[in-house]
């Protein structure tokens, strides 16, 4: 029977401030044009592309895709494969929330 376990579960789940700032970076980043059409889950090996948009986050390529991923699955981005990565409408309001500096209600 599979189980969940604490930081197996919570470092593919979690919707932490952290892992909220993370992609916020890399949605802005992503807007740069030498980053537009590029594909952020496209294969890794032998992709310098694809470690130097993660590193701007300061995580492996793997991480970063798990990370963009969850955050489509919580509803904050866009279901694409293609950069520039985008908002949904709940990502947008979470955003200029966080931009206008309302942390509380961010």
């Amino acid at each position: 029977m599979a189980s969940i376990n604490g930081d197996w579960f919570h470092s593919r789940s979690s919707c932490n401030l952290t892992e909220l700032l993370a992609v916020r970076k890399l949605v802005i980043e992503s807007q740069k044009l030498e980053y537009i059409g590029f594909n952020w889950s496209g294969g890794r090996e032998n992709n310098p592309k694809m470690f130097k948009f993660a590193s701007l986050c300061g995580v492996r390529p793997s991480t970063m895709q798990t990370k963009i991923r969850t955050m489509i699955r919580f509803g904050f981005i866009r279901d694409t494969k293609i950069c520039p990565l985008q908002w949904t409408r709940m990502g947008s309001l979470w955003n200029d929330l966080y931009t206008i500096g309302n942390y509380k209600a961010a």
